[in-house]
């Protein structure tokens, strides 16, 4: 099978706060166990307070968060994010419900036939948590 070329990645967050002002402290993806690549915080915006709560996107399908990725770094189980919040004036509760991952990233495969023509083809996906990439 062809090596998956990761194009972008885009974290999920379901968040809320119970009341008074707080933001995100680091947003940042984790590789082979280690939180490496840029910095997305949003540290001016706070959160919603709300009682099912509001995703918050960070990155995008073109967003490689400042480091390369391969399909063998999504599928190892040192793969994720790293995601710390603060509490800007008062004692409240922040609340993260779960977090989502999506991955877009395309293979491409070139097949002979047998007169020797070859045929590029090209599929992109986005994948969503607990599935692999192509590796």
């Amino acid at each position: 099978m062809a090596e998956a070329v990761i194009d972008g990645i885009r974290l999920d967050v379901l968040r809320k706060r119970s009341a008074g002002t707080i933001r995100d402290k680091s947003v940042r993806l984790v590789k082979g166990g280690t939180i490496t690549g840029d910095e997305k915080a949003l540290t001016t915006v706070t959160w919603p307070n709300a009682a099912a709560g509001a995703y918050t996107n960070y990155g995008g399908s073109a967003d490689l968060w400042g480091t390369a990725w391969t399909g063998a770094d999504i599928n190892n189980v040192g793969f994720g994010a790293a995601f710390s919040a603060t509490n800007v004036l008062n004692n409240r509760v922040a609340s993260v419900d779960h977090m989502r991952i999506s991955v877009a990233y395309r293979v491409t495969a070139t097949v002979t036939n047998r007169m020797g023509a070859t045929n590029v083809t090209q599929e992109t996906a986005w994948l969503n948590g607990g599935a692999s990439a192509g590796d």
